[in-house]
């Protein structure tokens, strides 16, 4: 038996234990990442960084909140974009690093690999931690983060994701998951219980102000983080109302001011700081129709081509052999029903459909990342909303969050908890 200097001798390593799987995953993603800290400007770097007129000074930032994405370059107002955020972050990150495309690799590494532990940390207070951590190794490893973390201009996606998974964070630890028994009681029970015995390491009132904040920079960041209102009404039907939709609707306009209010409130100011700038919520530019060739399809063409985009985001998400940092021209052209690749999309999404009614029947730990799937995925579809690139695969970086989850499922199951699987899995997925 070991004496009492023994014992606190190998405190230090027992302390360290619960920090094993975030440094195990902080390894993996600056190993994978590394190599491009010497990448050059690629592509949309060279305009939106290097050269853009409005990045060299950080004066400039008031007048990059009064503009658009792409008004500081020689393509002026392009595309009807408006990311004041992410423009006036590389204003002071060239006031730092100037032309040397090193530190805003730098910055990027380190960005995707907080996302990862913000994935880590957000569902493993949700689902098994097993399923979490597997989830998240998914996520650092998923071929598809690689045009978000080596170009430089992936920088807003991966700010505006980190924004939504802290701001989703603190959510959760303000309105935490209620057990099974909890989540049948009415409204008045459940505030009454939560009062009487708040739960460990809740966050302080005023929480939901605190969140809205971190969503508007993200709103201001990347206007796909619009999708994390949808997060956060997914978390409640999932976590709060046991996956089923009467509850939810009758504690709705109990909840609608604390919870949902200050999210929507974002949009809206949203949505006006952009009106102000721009003079316009949406544009049309014919520019455009050369990464998007819906934008002067007719609106029905947009229901046949979504399901082909469908089906090319999922063999991206699935099988990402074949890579791509341009899908523009005819890559994913106009489609209709008449061609296979369109039907293809149809019967993945009702699979996908199926599985998700069937994840809400059995109030699966699953049904949450399918719902993140189908809130994220559905500011990219190009089927209600028209968005400036047909495909691209930093558009898949927050929706890849839900996916990752779902794929690490098997893997954390009873049957492949053995090290005999696990030792023929894991290599195989890091392959």
């Amino acid at each position: 038996m070991p004496n009492s200097s023994e014992a606190r001798r190998f405190r230090p390593a027992a302390s360290l234990r619960p920090w094993i799987p975030e440094f195990a995953l902080l390894t993996l993603c600056l190993l994978l990442y590394v190599r491009t800290a010497s990448y050059p400007f690629l592509f949309d770097d060279t305009s939106i960084v290097a050269d853009n007129r409005l990045v060299e000074h950080v004066s400039n930032i008031p007048r990059i909140f009064a503009t658009s994405y792409w008004e500081g370059t020689e393509l002026g107002n392009l595309g009807g974009l408006y990311r004041p955020v992410a423009i006036s972050l590389y204003a002071i990150e060239h006031a730092i690093f100037g032309k040397s495309p090193a530190g805003y690799h730098v910055l990027n590494i380190l960005l995707n690999a907080l996302n990862t532990l913000l994935v880590f940390r957000l569902f493993a207070g949700l689902v098994a931690p097993r399923l979490a951590w597997i989830g998240a190794m998914l996520f650092a490893l998923h071929p598809t983060h690689v045009e978000a973390v080596a170009g430089i201009v992936g920088q807003a996606e991966l700010l505006s994701a980190a924004l939504v998974l802290v701001a989703l964070h603190l959510h959760r630890r303000w309105r935490p998951p209620l057990a099974a028994k909890e989540d049948r009681r009415g409204p008045r029970e459940v505030r009454q219980k939560a009062a009487a015995a708040p739960s460990k390491g809740a966050a302080p009132r005023g929480t939901a102000w605190i969140c809205a904040a971190l969503f508007l920079v993200a709103c201001l960041t990347k206007e796909s983080s619009l999708a994390a209102v949808g997060l956060v009404a997914a978390y409640e039907l999932a976590f709060r109302n046991g996956g089923r939709i009467a509850p939810w609707l009758r504690r709705l306009r109990h909840d609608f001011v604390p919870v949902y209010l200050p999210w929507l409130a974002v949009v809206v100011v949203a949505l006006l700081a952009r009106y102000a700038a721009l003079g316009y919520l949406a544009k049309v530019d014919p520019v455009n129709q050369i990464d998007n060739p819906l934008i002067v399809a007719p609106f029905a063409a947009r229901f046949p081509t979504g399901f082909r985009i469908f089906a090319e985001y999922v063999r991206l998400a699935v099988f990402p052999l074949r890579l791509s940092m341009d899908y523009s021209l005819n890559q994913v052209p106009v489609s209709t029903w008449r061609d296979g690749p369109v039907w293809i999309g149809v019967a993945l999404a009702a699979v996908a459909a199926a599985g998700l009614v069937l994840a809400g029947r059995r109030r699966s730990a699953l049904f949450f990342p399918a719902l993140w799937c189908l809130g994220t995925y559905a500011l990219i579809a190009n089927v209600l909303v028209l968005i400036g690139t047909v495909v691209a695969e930093r558009l898949l970086y927050l929706p890849s969050v839900g996916f990752c989850m779902l794929l690490a499922a098997p893997l954390a199951s009873r049957a492949a908890a053995s090290r005999r699987a696990l030792a023929i899995a894991l290599p195989a997925l890091v392959l």
